[in-house]
């Protein structure tokens, strides 16, 4: 009798421990990344960067209803990424290992503001478009660079 009882009291004593973990306060890279909401923003910047490639398929003669249906598993697919638990861990672990716990508070302080609310409203489609800017520039020089390393490679086939 007395081994249970120890039993019942060391299992309740862990499990009070186990729940006092659960309560811990976030760190400053945890609240960070609570703050930024990582899932919401990730859905969104997923759904912005896909938005074209649907439209290409409509553009293509794709059914209206196969265009969805495609929009609807890439949406689940994204959902599956956004919201994986190890996904959020590691990125708390990138801020913890880039930013000192000051700066990561200094951040928090910033988002909370109204213009940190603003830049996390817009920073998804801000990256989106400089990415498509990037990717205009890139292909208005890629002839170029393109003929050059032709140039480069042609010179070292008559070297050998």
């Amino acid at each position: 009798m007395r081994f249970i009882t120890s039993l019942l009291v060391l299992s309740f004593t862990l499990s009070n421990l186990a729940h006092a973990e659960d309560k811990a306060p976030p760190s400053a890279a945890e609240e960070l990344v609570n703050l930024i909401d990582l899932e919401g923003t990730m859905r969104d910047s997923t759904s912005t960067a896909f938005k074209p490639y649907l439209d290409q398929l409509k553009q293509q003669g794709y059914a209206e209803e196969t265009v969805k249906k495609i929009e609807v598993a890439s949406q689940n697919y994204f959902d599956q990424i956004a919201t994986d638990p190890g996904l959020h861990r590691e990125i708390v672990g990138l801020y913890s290992k880039n930013f000192t716990e000051a700066e990561l508070r200094e951040l928090i302080h910033f988002y909370q503001t109204p213009l940190g609310q603003k830049t996390l409203k817009c920073l998804p489609l801000l990256m989106q478009d400089s990415m498509n800017l990037g990717q205009k520039y890139a292909l208005k020089y890629a002839e170029n660079y393109k003929a050059e390393v032709q140039k480069i490679m042609e010179a070292d086939k008559e070297a050998k």
